[in-house]
């Protein structure tokens, strides 16, 4: 037996065995849980979709562990309704020429690769990667609006594309990711991370970047072709400018944390704005901020961690 759901119809369930082990095929519409439910059912989408949770008070969580068929052609959008829980797709999403997700809670899970082909594009929602490290949950390029993608499981890499674009969004690291995807600065993006985590695609665009930790933490920049010019905020945690240009063109505005490199004589040319106390830690070999330095009209301390040793000297030459 199969369901279908047509256009401008809505579909609610209440229960996880409600569409009986049959396929689901979707051809417009709206998908709705009254409760949280887990379906086994694999989907077939030939239109683009909604899902709602009704209710603002009880988180109502929508878990699909079967497969989603994209229906090949067009790109799909799935629109979620309500910040009370989220939709997850533990199966392999498939046949698809591009995703966007929009206006909810989405969680990509399970130990099966995503396989659909185009842009991934989340818009005003957030995306939360749970694939297991060896799976991919993003397999082409990821592309960020007013949203949040946060890396949540122990998957280093879980996107296969090559370039990230973000217009003013966020990607949040709860485990140590390494990244060397090309990030596109539309405009303000911020990189948050718990554990050390690298970033290693060249940097480009007209935005900033604001970095920091979720507790102990560092990022890492490694990139000497980095272009961006929007500045660079460091927040808390470590930042590690690992290469020439790391920074890009931009001023580094420092209101926390600890800015420091893994290789010796690093030299940045970045203007630095310091509007807070804060630490440096260069590598052996010495760091050198050549760019002018604004302190701005207090007292500020600038602390630098490494052992006593002039090989390790942090030179302002600016």
């Amino acid at each position: 037996p199969r369901s279908t759901l047509f256009p401008y119809t809505t579909l609610f369930r209440s229960a996880d065995n409600a569409l009986g082990t049959g396929t689901l095929t979707i051809n417009g519409g709206t998908f709705g849980a009254t409760t949280s439910v887990t379906l086994a059912n694999n989907l077939v989408a030939n239109a683009d979709f909604d899902i709602l949770r009704p209710g603002t008070n009880v988180a109502t969580s929508i878990k699909f562990t079967g497969t989603l068929d994209l229906g090949g052609g067009s790109p799909r959008t799935i629109t979620g309704h309500n910040e009370t829980g989220d939709i997850e797709f533990a199966g392999q999403i498939t046949n698809g020429n591009g995703l966007t997700l929009k206006d909810s809670e989405f969680d990509f899970s399970g130990n099966i690769s995503n396989n659909y082909t185009g842009l991934t594009t989340v818009d005003g929602a957030l995306l939360l990667l749970e694939k297991p490290s060896g799976f991919i949950a993003v397999p082409g390029d990821l592309s960020l609006h007013n949203a949040t993608v946060e890396f949540a499981s122990n998957n280093t890499n879980p996107i296969g594309g090559t370039t990230i674009t973000i217009d003013n969004g966020l990607l949040e690291a709860d485990m140590p990711v390494a990244l060397p995807q090309a990030i596109v600065l539309v405009s303000n993006a911020s990189f948050f991370t718990s554990g050390d985590s690298t970033l290693s695609g060249v940097i480009s665009g007209a935005g900033s970047l604001r970095v920091g930790s979720i507790g102990p933490g560092s990022v890492s920049i490694t990139n000497n072709t980095n272009s961006y010019g929007g500045g660079t905020e460091l927040e808390s945690g470590t930042l590690f400018a690992d290469a020439n240009n790391a920074l890009g063109t931009g001023t580094l505005t420092i209101t926390g944390g600890t800015l420091g490199s893994h290789v010796g004589g690093t030299t940045l040319p970045n203007n630095v704005v310091v509007q807070a106390d804060f630490s440096i830690t260069p590598a052996s070999g010495g760091m050198t901020l050549s760019g002018n330095i604004d302190l701005g009209a207090v007292t500020h301390t600038i602390t630098n961690t490494t052992v006593q040793n002039s090989a390790f000297t942090a030179f302002f030459s600016g």
